[in-house]
C-alpha cells in the first residue's frame, strides 16, 4: 500500500478520534477529504454514532496495514472484482485502487469524486453504482 498523508495518518493513529467528538468533528474534513467538509450535519451525526472500540483491536488493526499484504495473492482472485475509490482520499491514496485492479485479472477501477468517505456521502449513488456492475456481471454470465 502506498501510504497516505503523514499529517493525516498521524492524526489516526490515536484513538482521540472515536472517544472525543470535538477532536472528532475538528479534524474529520482533513482526515476523510472530499465533499465531507460541505456536509456539516451528516458529519456531525457520524460523529455522533460512532462508539469507541476496545484499544487493543485498534493497534492490531493499525499494525495489520502496516504489516499484511495480499499483494502476491491476487491474482487468485478470478471473479469479477469492482474497486471503487476516492479521488481525493488522503487515507488511503487513489494509486492503491490502481495497484490492485492491476493485481485482479477482472477487476473494473473507478474513482468517486469525493475523499475516504464517498460510502457515506453518496450512499445512494455508490449503493447503485454496486447494484449495477453485479447486474452487468450476472448478464454477461448468462
Amino acid at each position: 500500500m502506498v501510504p497516505g498523508n503523514v499529517d493525516v495518518l498521524r492524526k489516526m493513529v490515536t484513538h482521540k478520534r472515536y472517544t472525543d467528538p470535538d477532536y472528532m468533528m475538528k479534524v474529520e474534513t482533513e482526515l476523510y477529504g472530499g465533499e465531507v467538509a460541505f456536509k456539516k450535519e451528516m458529519l456531525k451525526n457520524h460523529t455522533m454514532a460512532m462508539k469507541a472500540g476496545d484499544k487493543r483491536g485498534y493497534l492490531y488493526q493499525l499494525l495489520a496495514g502496516l504489516g499484511w499484504t495480499s499483494y502476491l495473492w491476487l491474482p487468485r482472485i478470478k471473479i469479477p472484482t469492482l474497486v471503487l475509490m476516492g479521488k481525493q482520499d488522503p487515507v488511503v491514496p487513489p494509486v492503491n485502487g490502481k495497484i490492485l485492479a492491476s493485481r485482479l485479472p477482472n477487476a473494473t477501477l473507478e474513482l468517486v469524486d469525493c475523499g475516504h468517505m464517498f460510502v457515506l456521502t453518496q450512499a445512494e449513488a455508490i449503493a447503485d453504482r454496486v447494484e449495477l456492475f453485479t447486474h452487468e456481471k450476472a448478464l454477461a454470465e448468462t
